[in-house]
């Protein structure tokens, strides 16, 4: 009885850290590319300017226009990220 239930205990810490190591960040990263996708379907690309900054996970872009009249005049930065 202690034996199986010490199975049972391992086998779902090992679902647990498949669910978090893998099926977790697989989701986040579909979640980004739905977001991306709408917000270009529903704004356009957006025109980059100059590099305003980099870092591990992406650029960070200037953006002289994107879904005017809405940001118009406004200050537009648009983060690249790179997926690993």
């Amino acid at each position: 009885m202690e034996l199986r239930i010490r199975c049972r205990l391992e086998k779902e810490e090992e679902e647990k850290h498949h669910v978090s190591k893998v099926l977790a960040p697989q989701i986040a990263q579909l979640a980004l590319y739905r977001k991306s996708l709408l917000d270009e379907l529903m704004h356009g690309t957006p025109k980059l300017g100059r590099e305003i900054g980099r870092g591990v996970y992406g650029v960070v872009y200037s953006c002289t226009h994107w879904s005017a009249p809405i940001t118009e005049g406004k200050k537009l930065a648009v983060k690249s990220v790179v997926c690993i």
